[in-house]
């Protein structure tokens, strides 16, 4: 038994980096200020799965959900690039729904699924879910809007605005 218990405690120091949540901060920052994006996204791992409480794991979320989006963790493809994405907005707004940063999240991944993706059905239900939701949010418009072009090309939904004109 005493074995076990040693054993167990020797799993849980090493999977932890020892690391205050200042220090890993202070790290994920240099990291990325040096554009050294796949050992940012380490150090972030490492950040969410030991401080998820921190108030400071939404924003972390957030921003990297937002470097996934921007493809620039260019060891992946575009696509897995954009399926992080979505699974950081999607953790940020099931995880965090009284953050600041859920509505944007919800939103962003019903963008990614429209006009990325093109995976419309799921993005049709997240639009419906953030407006639902969100119905008095500052994206509720562009979310309307979104819903009301699924599937339209661009050049055609400015040909709708231009001849409102």
């Amino acid at each position: 038994m005493k074995k076990l218990l040693f054993l167990l405690v020797a799993v849980i120091f090493v999977a932890c980096s020892g690391k205050s949540e200042n220090e890993l901060k202070g790290e994920l920052n240099t990291l990325l200020k040096d554009k050294k994006y796949k050992e940012a996204e380490k150090t972030f791992e490492t950040f969410i799965s030991e401080y998820p409480e921190s108030k400071s794991s939404d924003s972390l979320i957030f921003e990297f959900a937002k470097l996934y989006h921007s493809r620039v963790m260019t060891n992946l493809s575009s696509d897995q690039n954009l399926k992080n994405a979505i699974k950081y907005y999607e953790k940020l707004y099931t995880e965090y729904p009284k953050s600041a940063n859920s509505p944007h999240a919800m939103f962003m991944c019903a963008f990614i699924y429209a006009n990325e993706l093109k995976d419309l059905n799921k993005a049709k239900d997240l639009y419906n879910k953030f407006l639902s939701q969100y119905p008095n949010h500052e994206l509720a418009a562009s979310a309307k809007i979104e819903l009301d072009n699924l599937g339209v090309p661009p050049a055609d939904i400015l040909k709708k605005f231009d001849g409102s004109k």
